[in-house]
């Protein structure tokens, strides 16, 4: 990425800073009204290029995070996320495949989670 401008520490520092993926609108929200939509959108673009953040779509809208390397469930019923835990998978043996260096691993496990199980 090239130089970092002010918006870009503050779209990363409200990135940096939450729990959950974000939406472009909550991003903007947070970073400032100082920054304008379109701003947002194009340095969400270029993270992404660069392979810091990650886009995750759940039918209905996208959000952003930042990328990190565990495995994650998503619920086709209602949407919700959650991390597993690094261990739930050994990645170690798929990275040693791979004749080169891996840079980031992105799991998604889908299904129903048990409140929609029912």
């Amino acid at each position: 990425m090239r130089r970092q401008t002010a918006q870009l520490r503050s779209v990363m520092a409200v990135l940096e800073t939450s729990s959950e993926a974000l939406s472009a609108e909550q991003i903007w929200q947070a970073a400032g009204q100082n920054l304008s939509r379109v701003t947002v959108y194009r340095i969400l673009s270029r993270l992404i290029e660069t392979g810091l953040i990650e886009t995750l779509l759940d039918g209905r809208s996208r959000r952003y995070r930042l990328c990190h390397d565990h495995p994650h469930f998503y619920c086709r019923g209602c949407g919700r996320r959650e991390c597993l835990p690094p261990a739930a998978l050994d990645l170690e043996p798929i990275r040693q495949l791979v004749q080169g260096q891996v840079e980031h691993v992105a799991i998604r496990l889908e299904g129903l989670c048990r409140a929609c199980r029912g």
